[in-house]
């Protein structure tokens, strides 16, 4: 805390009788050639100055009065303190600024031009819990980690999976979903396995963990005749309801969804591959990661995960 000096100072004297007077004492100007004089304050009918005077002492109930004003003001500021130690590191005051590549229901998407889905909402909780305002910026994929180091944002919530590459280059929050990868057909397709991919086109997202996946299995024996890559899942959906394509590989969360939002798919295989999705922090925000970790410890305490879950997925059970 730091305790600013002042040039004047307002003493208060009383006495049993007479009436209550003050003036301010402070230093003179001083004049070229002269010595400072200092202003006096008298009391009423007193004989004795008590400003400007050495050795003059401060009678007990200004004392008291000291303390108390000095104790209240290390309380106002330890408040101060608490409070901006939740916003370290923070590019806005006041804000929390989130990159989010919102093409991707039900985790991110526009409503009626505003960002909303799992991720947005479970973003507005930590914020909450940070004394911060949410803030959305919209930021493709593959840019979300290259700008979040450029300082665009403060982190990324938008799906991103714990791997090797990503690690190796921003720090995680502890794990808030797991998110296996999983196959989707038109509700007629034969197509029930891995195996059944030979000679079939899939659709996958671009840089996505999916579209590794459909790399592993053609290299496994399995001759995958084409991999067609997206920008955006709901294109992919509807190339496989045209039948433009033979099936998708993507995320288990999201195939769930939108197959039965849109209702002409199924999923027909989980593929167990120990990803988690995560909090993206730049890796010199380390204070700012721990407040993260506590806030999603609460939200997993407090049964809002469960109601965040439940809202858009009808389950918790991830």
């Amino acid at each position: 805390m730091r305790i600013e000096s002042r040039s004047r100072l307002i003493i208060l004297v009383h006495r049993p009788i007479g009436r209550l007077m003050h003036r301010e004492c402070h230093s003179a100007p001083r004049q070229q050639g002269s010595r400072p004089k200092a202003h006096r304050m008298y009391v009423e009918g007193a004989r004795r100055s008590l400003c400007g005077r050495r050795g003059a002492r401060m009678p007990r109930y200004l004392w008291g009065g000291a303390l108390i004003i000095l104790l209240i003001s290390l309380v106002c500021g330890c408040g101060v303190s608490k409070r901006s130690s939740k916003t370290t590191n923070t590019i806005v005051r006041g804000k929390l600024l989130v990159g989010s590549d919102v093409t991707y229901p039900p985790f991110e998407f526009l409503d009626d031009k505003r960002p909303t889905g799992f991720d947005v909402d479970l973003g507005k909780e930590i914020a909450k819990r940070l004394d911060l305002k949410l803030q959305i910026i919209d930021t493709p994929f593959e840019r979300l980690i290259p700008d979040l180091i450029a300082r665009r944002f403060d982190v990324i919530i938008s799906a991103t999976s714990i791997t090797p590459e990503t690690e190796s280059r921003i720090y995680f929050s502890v794990p808030y979903m797991r998110c296996d990868q999983a196959i989707c057909v038109r509700k007629k397709s034969p197509i029930r396995y891995e195996s059944d991919l030979k000679g079939k086109t899939v659709g996958v997202l671009m840089n996505s963990t999916g579209k590794r996946v459909a790399e592993e299995i053609k290299e496994r024996g399995i001759p995958v005749k084409f991999i067609r890559v997206y920008d955006y899942i709901l294109f992919a959906f509807e190339d496989l309801e045209f039948k433009r394509i033979d099936a998708i590989i993507t995320d288990f969360p999201v195939i769930a969804y939108l197959s039965k939002k849109r209702g002409k798919t199924r999923v027909t295989k989980r593929i167990d591959t120990g990803e988690r999705y995560a909090v993206g922090v730049r890796r010199e925000d380390g204070e700012l990661l721990g407040l993260i970790n506590s806030a999603l410890e609460g939200i997993r305490n407090d049964g809002s995960y469960r109601k965040i879950c439940m809202k858009w997925f009808g389950t918790a059970d991830f």
